[in-house]
C-alpha cells in the first residue's frame, strides 16, 4: 500500500454523495428550491457536483467551485458566468510544488503541475494544467477575459464545440474571427452557452495548446432535456478526464526540430488531468518515490457519467479502457448516442466522449489505463489513473503497468484506427467504427427524465432503446435525399518544394538527406494562407489575388508541380444541406486525420477504407493501397456508396481513415467564415485546412462588436 485508510475527507466525499442524491430526488420532484436552500452552506464545495478532497492523500487538491457549476434546474433564470483567464508562461515542478515529488503533500499545493517528473517549459491558464473548470447550463451568458502575460508571444481561445450562432466573433481564430490577443492585452469572450455536453477551450495560437493551454467546457442541461438522464446517478465534475500525449520538451522545440531536422514527432508519455509518472526520485528514507497520478473517486453500487477530452496536438489517438469495468457510451462530441457497451474506446485529437460507469465491483482499486497509438506507439507512451471505490484502502497499482496491456483490450472497442471496412460482410462484432454509432437528435428525450428506469438493468433498457429512439424527429440534414451542395477533397502528405521548409536551389525536398524530406500536408493539393488580417472583420483590406477556390484553381496546376498557398474559401448558401467528401488517398503513412469543422457539427453519414495492405508503411504506396478524388466520385455517381440518412453519430471532430474516405454532412445555418482543418496542431498549422464561407454576410451576420480590435500590415 503507497497510502493509508480511510480519511475526514472520504467521510465528507461519502457526505456529499447522499445529499448530492438527494438534490437530483428533488429535482425531479420540484422541491429543489427547499433543498439547495438548505443543503448549499453544509456542501464543503459549494454545489454538490464536485468530488472528493481526500486530505491524506497529495493526489485531488481542493477545487475552487464557481456558482455556475450546478444542477441545472426547471424554470431557473439563466446565470451570468465570469471568468478571467490568465495565460502565461509556467513550468512544471516549478517553485511552487516546494518538495513534490519527495513530500507528496506537496505536490497538492495551489498551482504545483507536477506533470510526469520531467521538468519543462509550459503555457497555462491561471497556473493550472488542465485549466479552471468552466461548468455552466444550457442558456448562461459566458464572460471570459482572456488576458495575455506571454511576454513576447500572441495568444487565443477557442470554445471548442459552441457553434456560436449568433456571436461569430467569439470563435476565437486569429485572422479568421478576430485578430491575436497581443501581450500585456485583453480579449472578453462573451456569449450564450447553446450547445450541451462535453467541449473545452484551447487556445488556437501555434502549438499552445500542446503546452498545456487548454481546460473544460461543460454545457449541462435540465434533466427534462438530457436524452440520458434516467441512465446516471451522478455527473461530478471531478470526473472530466483529459489524456494528453506529452512531449519532455516544448512543442515548439519539437516541431522545430522535426520539420528543419530529424527530430521526433512522437510523445514521451501520456498524462491524465496533467498528472503522469516518468521520472523517479530517491526521498530522504532511499525509497523510490514518483509524482501522483490521478484518482477517480466513487461510490459501490452507484452509476457515474464520466467525460473524456482529448485536447491532443499530435498523431496519438489514445485508448481508453477502465479494469473489470463495462464502458457504456452515451455521447460524442457533445452530441447524445444510443447507449453502446464497449470495454475500450478510442478518441483522435479534439474528440470527446462520455460514458457510464457503474460501481459494480467488489470494492477496491482499479487502473484506468489510456494507451496512445500511431505515433505514440514507438515510444510506447502510455498512461494510467486510478478508479477508487470509497471506503477501501487506496492502492498503488501503478508501478508495474506497460504498454501493451493499455492497448491489447479484450472485448468490443469502439473508434478502432483505421478500421472502416466497405464490405459489410467484413465487419468484426466486437470493433465499432464511429459511423456505426448510433446517433440521436438534439432534445430527444425517449427515456423521459422519471427515476423509474433507475432500478431496471442496462441490458434491458440497451434491448428496447432503438424502439425509443425511432420516435424523434431527424434534424433537417437527414431528410433531405440529396446534398445542395457536395465537395469532394481530397488530401495527404505529399511530396513537394514547400517553399516554408524546403529551397529548391539549396535544399530540396528531393535533395534533401535521409529524414530531411518534410512532405507537405494538404487538402486538394492547396495549403490554406493564413490572412494578414481577420476575413471575417477586414475582408476589404485583404488582397483580393491571395484568395482562392475551386473555380480559380482550374488555372493552376497544384498537383505535382506547383506548391499552391492561398486563403482557399468553399462557399455555400446559409442552410444549403452540405457535404464535405474527404478522401484519403493513401500516401505515404498508415495516418488517420482528425477533421474539425467551427460553427457547426455534422453527421458522420459514410465511412469506408479501400486498402490492400492494412499494415501500410513507407515511402510508396502498395498496388491497390490509396484512392484518388476521381474514383470515389465515380463510386458516388454510380450510387456505389451507401449514406445513412437515418441514425449517424453527430459530431465536430471525426476522423478519415487511411486510404478510405468519410462523409460529413450538416446544414450550413450559421453564417460567417468558419474555419475546417485538421485538429493535429502542426498539419493545422501547416495550412492542411481550408475556410467555409456561410451565406451573405453583408445581410445574414449580426454587427461587429463596437471598438472590436483591428489589425494587420504596415505600411
Amino acid at each position: 500500500m503507497l497510502f493509508g485508510a480511510i480519511s475526514q475527507g472520504v467521510k465528507d466525499f461519502l457526505k456529499r454523495h447522499v445529499i448530492l442524491m438527494l438534490v437530483v430526488n428533488a429535482v425531479q420532484l420540484g422541491m429543489v428550491a427547499i433543498l439547495l436552500a438548505s443543503v448549499l452552506g453544509a456542501l464543503p464545495f459549494g454545489n454538490g457536483l464536485n468530488g472528493a478532497d481526500n486530505d491524506d492523500l497529495a493526489l485531488n487538491p481542493k477545487p475552487i467551485v464557481h456558482e455556475c457549476d450546478r444542477v441545472c434546474v426547471e424554470d431557473e433564470k439563466p446565470k451570468e458566468c465570469y471568468y478571467e483567464f490568465k495565460i502565461e508562461l509556467f513550468n512544471t515542478l516549478s517553485k511552487a510544488c516546494w518538495d513534490c515529488p519527495l513530500n507528496l503533500t506537496d505536490c497538492d499545493r495551489e498551482h504545483c503541475i507536477s506533470a510526469d517528473g520531467v521538468e519543462r517549459g509550459i503555457i497555462v491558464v491561471n497556473r493550472m494544467m488542465p485549466g479552471p473548470m468552466v461548468a455552466v447550463c444550457q442558456g448562461d451568458k459566458v464572460i471570459v477575459d482572456v488576458i495575455n502575460h506571454l511576454h513576447t508571444e500572441v495568444t487565443s481561445m477557442h470554445f471548442h464545440g459552441e457553434h456560436m450562432n449568433g456571436y461569430q466573433y467569439m470563435d476565437g481564430v486569429p485572422h479568421i474571427t478576430q485578430c491575436p490577443i497581443n501581450p500585456a492585452s485583453k480579449f472578453r469572450y462573451s456569449f450564450e452557452a447553446v450547445v450541451p455536453g462535453t467541449h473545452f477551450y484551447h487556445s488556437h495560437n501555434s502549438f499552445q495548446r500542446g503546452d498545456g493551454a487548454f481546460g473544460p467546457y461543460i454545457v449541462r442541461e435540465k434533466a427534462s432535456h438530457d436524452a440520458h438522464r434516467s441512465l446516471y446517478d451522478h455527473d461530478l465534475s471531478e470526473h472530466v478526464i483529459f489524456p494528453q500525449e506529452w512531449f519532455h520538451i516544448s512543442s515548439r522545440e519539437a516541431f522545430v526540430l522535426h520539420h528543419w531536422d530529424t527530430g521526433k514527432n512522437k510523445a514521451d508519455n501520456i498524462l491524465i488531468n496533467g498528472k503522469g509518472r516518468f521520472q523517479k526520485y530517491i526521498n530522504n528514507n532511499r525509497e523510490e518515490v514518483a509524482t501522483p497520478n490521478e484518482v477517480f473517486h466513487v461510490v459501490e453500487g452507484q452509476r457515474y457519467r464520466f467525460r473524456v477530452i482529448n485536447p491532443g496536438f499530435t498523431l496519438c489517438p489514445i485508448q481508453v479502457s477502465v479494469d473489470d469495468h463495462e464502458l457504456v457510451m452515451i455521447a460524442s462530441d457533445g452530441a447524445d448516442t444510443q447507449p453502446l457497451p464497449v470495454k475500450s474506446f478510442v478518441l483522435a485529437a479534439g474528440e470527446r466522449y462520455d460514458f457510464i460507469l457503474e460501481a459494480n465491483q467488489t470494492p477496491g482499486t482499479y487502473l484506468m489505463r489510456f494507451g496512445g497509438l500511431f505515433d505514440c506507439a514507438p515510444t510506447e507512451a502510455h498512461g494510467v489513473a486510478l478508479l477508487h471505490y470509497e471506503g477501501t484502502f487506496l492502492e498503488s497499482l501503478t508501478n508495474d503497468t506497460n504498454y501493451e496491456d493499455s492497448i491489447n483490450i479484450v472485448g468490443p472497442v469502439l473508434g478502432p484506427v483505421n478500421y472502416a471496412p466497405y464490405n459489410p460482410f467484413d465487419f468484426k462484432s466486437d470493433m465499432v467504427p464511429i459511423n456505426r454509432m448510433k446517433g440521436i437528435p438534439r432534445n430527444c428525450q425517449p427515456f423521459g427524465s422519471e427515476t423509474s428506469l433507475a432500478e431496471e438493468n442496462m441490458s434491458d433498457i440497451l434491448k428496447r432503446s432503438a424502439d425509443l429512439y425511432s420516435s424523434c424527429e431527424r434534424p433537417a440534414d437527414l431528410r433531405q435525399e440529396k446534398a445542395d451542395k457536395i465537395f469532394y477533397l481530397g488530401f495527404d502528405l505529399f511530396a513537394k518544394d514547400n517553399p516554408h521548409y524546403h529551397d529548391e536551389d539549396l535544399y530540396s525536398y528531393d535533395n534533401a538527406q535521409g529524414g530531411n524530406k518534410l512532405r507537405t500536408p494538404q487538402i486538394n493539393n492547396v495549403t490554406l494562407l493564413h490572412p494578414s488580417r481577420p476575413v471575417l472583420t477586414q475582408e476589404s483590406g485583404i488582397d483580393p489575388d491571395s484568395f482562392c477556390d475551386d473555380e480559380t484553381l482550374k488555372t493552376r496546376d497544384c498537383g505535382e508541380s506547383e506548391f499552391c498557398e492561398c486563403i482557399y474559401v468553399l462557399r455555400v448558401d446559409l442552410n444549403d444541406i452540405v457535404e464535405f467528401v474527404m478522401i484519403d488517398e493513401g500516401v505515404p503513412y498508415d495516418v488517420s486525420h482528425p477533421f474539425h469543422l467551427h460553427g457547426h457539427a455534422f453527421h458522420v453519414v459514410a465511412m469506408e477504407r479501400h486498402v490492400a495492405n492494412e499494415s501500410h508503411f513507407g515511402p510508396k504506396p502498395f498496388p491497390g493501397n490509396w484512392l484518388n478524388k476521381q474514383v470515389v466520385i465515380d463510386m458516388d455517381q454510380k450510387g456505389l456508396i451507401e449514406r445513412n440518412l437515418i441514425d449517424p453519430p453527430l459530431k465536430d471532430v471525426a476522423t478519415v481513415p487511411d486510404g478510405g474516405f468519410t462523409i460529413f454532412r450538416f446544414q450550413a445555418d450559421n453564417p460567417g467564415y468558419w474555419l475546417f482543418h485538421c485538429h493535429m496542431s502542426w498539419h493545422n498549422h501547416l495550412g492542411m485546412g481550408f475556410v467555409l464561407k456561410v451565406g451573405d454576410l453583408d445581410k445574414d451576420l449580426p454587427r461587429v462588436p463596437q471598438n472590436f480590435p483591428t489589425c494587420g500590415d504596415f505600411p
